[in-house]
């Protein structure tokens, strides 16, 4: 999907973009659930390859991102840890609470490793792309 973005701010290594998404959320069904944000902008960074200007549009690319792989990932991994743990602790004749424990104990260390992971290796997997600089307003086809 194709979006008109603004350029808020850059650092060496990333642009930070800014759109407001105003028209989208009046016809979507679940838009009272963003209003806790209090506005409709959305703000995100993209790989920076050139110079930009903070006002400046730009024409973004966002990425197809496999929401059902990252859920699985981030709720199921540590959730079958959580399980196996238990299961395994339990089995091997230790009481309920010491079972317990040590399954939430697991599922602590199993977030703490996917957080590391997110931030070494993921980080900068799903970022939007910026197409090209759009000197005045288009209309952009998905």
């Amino acid at each position: 999907m194709r979006e008109l973005m603004t350029v808020k701010k850059m650092d060496n290594k990333y642009v930070y973009l800014k759109t407001n998404r105003a028209s989208e959320c009046s016809t979507c069904s679940i838009s009272g659930a963003c209003s806790l944000t209090g506005t409709p902008d959305i703000e995100l960074k993209a790989m920076r390859e050139e110079s930009y200007i903070p006002g400046e549009k730009v024409l973004v690319e966002l990425p197809q991102v496999p929401l059902a792989k990252i859920a699985m990932l981030v709720y199921g991994f540590p959730l079958l840890v959580f399980l196996a743990l238990a299961i395994l602790s339990y089995g091997i004749g230790l009481n309920d609470l010491f079972s317990f424990s040590i399954a939430i104990g697991g599922m602590a260390v199993s977030y703490f490793i996917l957080s590391i992971l997110d931030k070494k290796k993921f980080k900068d997997m799903y970022l939007p792309k910026i197409i090209k600089k759009v000197k005045n307003e288009i209309k952009i086809n998905d």
